[in-house]
């Protein structure tokens, strides 16, 4: 709740309580164009003050995580912060140039205001890849190798342990799992959205939305094993790392999946040792 109410009560102290005060204080004292100027001195300063203490959460959250087991919703409540602090920050710039440039200094606002545009459009903020492998393996085996997320560490390096899920697993069933991202390890939890034996399996994420899927489907030489991403890029996120930091983090992404895929192949295609 705190969390939540916290950048409203800052919007709302900055833009509503303060400037009306001060601009009701020097109404009585002087003309029409010192009191605007005065509001808008209050209001720039206002904005960077609030910069400054979004900025500080942004940054004592991140070095508090440290190497803690962390939500992974707090992730994208570190982008929010810092998101909130850019904006107070590119508020009270923009202030400040329309004070000194009058009309002039609305340039940049209006170019920033493009910019957010752009960044919470869909096609901006779309991640959505598709990669396949054929295997040398039945259907039915390479489904029981997908779809038992305890088998997960086993090709995806960066999954470090996974809690038992129910038995049988099916639609519905909750997966959660331990992610390492760089020095902190994100717990996550999934739903099973797709479990049809020898044909498909798949698990979505609530927060941010997205879904993987796994496809099956007899080929020559064996199976081809599909696997189909689609999600959006948080809003925060997005503001912040804009269209290179999409791309960079979808590339991020494929080559994770790639690598993940490739590992499955050896799996499914690896000879029995042999004993004697």
């Amino acid at each position: 709740m705190i969390r939540r109410s916290l950048p409203t009560l800052v919007l709302a102290l900055v833009f509503l309580f303060l400037p009306a005060l001060v601009a009701g204080m020097y109404t009585t004292v002087g003309g029409a164009g010192e009191t605007l100027d005065t509001v808008l001195f209050v209001a720039g300063l206002l904005a960077a003050f609030a910069a400054v203490i979004f900025f500080a959460l942004a940054l004592l959250m991140g070095y508090r995580r440290g190497k803690q087991v962390v939500p992974l919703g707090d992730t994208y409540l570190l982008f929010r912060y810092f998101a909130i602090g850019a904006g107070f920050f590119a508020l009270s710039n923009s202030v400040a140039l329309f004070r000194v440039f009058g009309a002039a200094g609305l340039i940049f606002p209006v170019m920033l205001a493009a910019y957010v545009a752009f960044a919470l459009s869909s096609s901006a903020r779309r991640q959505d890849y598709r990669v396949a492998i054929v295997v040398s393996s039945t259907p039915e085996v390479a489904f029981a190798l997908v779809s038992e997320p305890r088998n997960w560490p086993r090709y995806l390096p960066q999954v470090e342990s996974v809690e038992p899920s129910d038995v049988p697993l099916h639609a519905g069933s909750a997966v959660r799992y331990r992610v390492r991202a760089g020095q902190t390890i994100l717990e996550v939890e999934e739903t099973v959205i797709a479990f049809e034996p020898g044909l498909r399996f798949g698990t979505g994420l609530a927060d941010p939305a997205a879904t993987g899927i796994y496809e099956l489907s007899a080929g020559p030489g064996g199976t081809v094993i599909a696997y189909s991403h689609s999600g959006q890029m948080p809003v925060a996120q997005s503001i912040i790392t804009g269209v290179f930091g999409r791309k960079a983090n979808l590339g991020r992404m494929i080559e994770a999946r790639q690598t993940g895929m490739d590992a499955i192949k050896r799996l499914l295609e690896a000879k029995p040792a042999v004993t004697v």
